[in-house]
């Protein structure tokens, strides 16, 4: 083989390595974004079906139990020991501190609230 011969066979050779390397290069990188779009699906379903399966009542279900039952203009909510305290007004203008439970939405006590 003539020198010249030699000279293609070898930039032939590295075009080729660089162009196998190029397309090994974006299928892992594709591969990546595969994974990451995995991941977030794979974190969105396990969002949603911890908020589907949640013990407790979404709070603004909680509220609209509340406001269905005449209670309004509420001020402060806090959830702990599995019942939410809130204080707002009932029916007759009073206002009233609400124990309520996080997983029935029933109210087990209310306290007026000077």
């Amino acid at each position: 083989m003539s020198k010249s011969t030699n000279t293609r066979t070898r930039y032939a050779t590295i075009a080729a390595l660089a162009l196998a390397a190029g397309v090994a290069g974006a299928a892992y990188a594709s591969s990546d974004k595969d994974k990451d779009t995995d991941k977030r699906v794979d974190q969105a379903a396990t969002a949603a079906a911890a908020r589907t399966s949640s013990p407790h009542l979404a709070l603004d279900e909680v509220l609209a139990r509340l406001r269905s039952a005449g209670y309004s203009d509420f001020r402060e909510i806090e959830r702990e020991n599995g019942r939410y305290e809130v204080k707002g007004r009932n029916a007759e203008g009073d206002r009233v501190e609400l124990y309520v439970d996080a997983r029935s939405g029933e109210i087990v006590k209310e306290e007026r609230d000077d």
